[in-house]
């Protein structure tokens, strides 16, 4: 009971900083397809049906209910991302404090609270990956349970896979490698007879052998970049290890062999939410449709990569000093000299000095609080960090097992629950592909908290208070930026307002307010809305529907850059749209010479020129055109 209401005050407290934020800015492309594609399931369409998108269903059914139940307002999702993004931030506090202290696992929690309290949109869009990572954490805590819920376990890596499809099925697989290194192939008694014994090692290496293939093909599109090898490593040096290690102890004994009656209930549990709505969608003669979206078809032509940034002096001389701090601790706690990490840490703040000096100068550096930039850069170094020393402490913990196990003694524990992080850790950071850029790492950083956390308390064990009181001013420094943000956002106001995001406002968004209040102007003609400059939640704010919504998510990802020209025409019947917009005659907003525009002029130029010869502009807002057809111009 006790514990209950101890971590409903978590989530209450996480949810109150995040309600501090949740009206901060609107995104009006990323956030928009998102949204304008959730408020079209709300108005009845079914996903992949009336429109294509290439996240799982789950998240616009779920927000197209909740946009149904409770009002076509974007403060409606904003609000349900407050509750999710507490629930995650509870779970990552229990997984932490399974393997690290209370306070410990309080300042992460914080930590999590702070960075994903930052006043922007980045972290009120409903992406998929929000869901999932609640969803796959708690597939977790059942998995490692006192009695494991295998069933529910998967249920929650398959619901997760229905909003992003390699978040759960990564998830999935990792709760495959936790069993598989929970249960060593020479640990127990060899009863079974040795063509089970053999059929059983098969399947292990078989499932080990398809975790990595499905990992390669995932990156394959950039296998020989240094930054597709980087995040594949983890997993590769797990998986190589577990395939020796089985090799090894061929064929398994009978605990490994029992193992994989958890693999198969947790396997079970994943397939019934995937198979129900391929159900669904062979009930209604979508399934081609659903599969090309979601699996094979759509990803396939998504041409995105931003790879890891080779880090910056200022972020190695940085990340130099966080090293050499907790060296001098430990030097000064055993008495040994001191000399050694002292000119790390002297040097590596002189070449940070020096760097900033020159841009922007050291006295906006230091006094406008420039300073806390700099750890936006050591965020991305900390999955490798958290994964590696992950990694060190289960093969130290397998060697203790080893080792009690030849002497007879029993084994002191304490360990097993690296089984489970350090694999669901490894086989995250892949999600960092295609997008390795700081976003990216701050959305699935609940994955490495708790490896995190393990670092520090045992650092903290071996070298006591000081150590304790380092590492709590260095994660403070780390959270230093998102609060500076935050409070940097408070003091400033705008003026825009939506009516169909009530309270939510931002900068740079005047203009967009009025284009959408023209377009809700009775005067102004009526119907459907195009518009070419890749801001989908305009369709949304102004209560429009895309005169083209089968192809808006294939506008919307030519506009950002994601898809090749000749791969868009394949998937847009240039024809079939003009015939489209020549029959409804929509409103088309413009913004002559942006990228976005020039974007979508270049990739479909029949459109473009159809637009151009048929239409005029009715008036100008800001950058913005907002056009007509020739006929509907007022005179004069």
């Amino acid at each position: 009971m006790a514990r209950g209401l101890w971590l409903a005050a978590l989530g209450g407290l996480a949810a109150l900083y995040f309600h501090g934020t949740v009206m901060s800015t609107i995104e009006l492309m990323d956030e928009g397809q998102v949204v304008y594609s959730s408020w079209r399931v709300a108005e009845g369409e079914m996903p992949y049906v009336g429109f294509h998108q290439l996240y799982g269903p789950s998240v616009f059914f779920v927000n197209g209910a909740l946009l149904k139940l409770f009002g076509v307002d974007l403060r409606v999702i904003r609000l349900s991302l407050v509750a999710l993004k507490a629930l995650v931030a509870v779970l990552v506090y229990v997984l932490t404090r399974r393997v690290a202290s209370r306070p410990v696992a309080l300042v992460l929690y914080g930590l999590l609270v702070a960075i994903w309290g930052m006043p922007i949109w980045l972290f009120n869009t409903p992406y998929a990956t929000y869901y999932a990572t609640a969803l796959s954490l708690a597939g977790l805590l059942l998995a490692s349970a006192e009695r494991a819920r295998w069933i529910a376990s998967g249920v929650c890596m398959g619901l997760a896979m229905t909003f992003k499809q390699t978040q759960g099925i990564f998830a999935f697989l990792a709760i495959v490698l936790f069993v598989i290194v929970m249960t060593p192939p020479r640990a127990g008694p060899a009863t079974h007879a040795a063509r089970a014994r053999q059929w059983a090692g098969g399947v292990r290496i078989l499932a080990l052998g398809g975790t990595l293939a499905f990992a390669v093909a995932y990156v394959a599109p950039h296998l020989a970049t240094v930054s597709a090898i980087l995040m594949l490593a983890p997993l590769a040096v797990l998986v190589a290890g577990l395939v020796v290690r089985e090799m090894a102890g061929w064929p398994p004994h009978d605990p490994a062999i029992a193992g994989l009656g958890p693999i198969a209930l947790v396997s079970v549990g994943a397939a019934i939410p995937v198979l129900a709505y391929v159900a669904l969608y062979w009930r209604i003669g979508a399934l081609a449709a659903f599969v090309h979206d979601t699996m094979v078809g759509l990803p396939q032509q998504i041409a995105w990569f931003v790879p890891l940034r080779q880090p910056e002096l200022a972020t190695v001389c940085l990340t130099a000093t966080i090293c050499a701090s907790f060296a001098l601790v430990r030097r000064l706690r055993r008495g040994n000299s001191l000399t050694g990490p002292l000119l790390v840490c002297v040097g590596a703040i002189a070449g940070l000095l020096v760097d900033r000096a020159r841009n922007p100068g050291l006295r906006p550096y230091l006094l406008s609080g420039r300073w806390m930039t700099d750890f936006f850069g050591v965020l991305p170094g900390v999955p490798f960090f958290a994964v590696g020393v992950g990694a060190l402490a289960l093969l130290g913990a397998a060697r203790r097992r080893q080792a009690a196990a030849a002497t007879g003694r029993p084994d002191a524990g304490g360990d097993d629950q690296l089984g489970l992080l350090v694999p669901f850790a490894a086989i995250t950071v892949l999600q960092l592909y295609p997008s390795a850029d700081l976003p990216h790492v701050a959305m699935v950083l609940p994955a490495f908290l708790p490896l995190l956390g393990y670092a520090i308390t045992r650092r903290v064990e071996r070298d006591g208070p000081m150590a304790a009181g380092l590492a709590l001013a260095w994660l403070a420094a780390l959270s230093s930026p998102f609060l500076g943000a935050r409070v940097a956002l408070s003091r400033e106001t705008f003026q825009a307002r939506f009516d169909r995001a009530s309270g939510i406002s931002g900068p740079r968004l005047d203009d967009a307010a009025r284009v959408v209040r023209y377009l809700g102007d009775a005067a102004a003609p009526g119907g459907d809305l195009l518009v070419l400059v890749d801001q989908p939640m305009l369709y949304f704010l102004a209560g429009r529907r895309s005169a083209l919504s089968g192809d808006e998510y294939v506008f919307y990802v030519v506009g950002a850059g994601y898809m090749v020209d000749q791969v868009a025409r394949t998937l847009v019947d240039e024809q079939d749209a003009i015939r489209d917009l020549a029959r409804t005659r929509p409103v088309v907003v413009d913004r002559r010479g942006s990228v976005e525009s020039t974007r979508f002029r270049r990739t479909f130029p029949s459109i473009a020129r159809f637009i151009d010869d048929t239409y005029r502009p009715a008036t100008s807002i800001g950058d913005y055109q907002v056009l007509v057809p020739a006929r509907d111009t007022p005179p004069g």
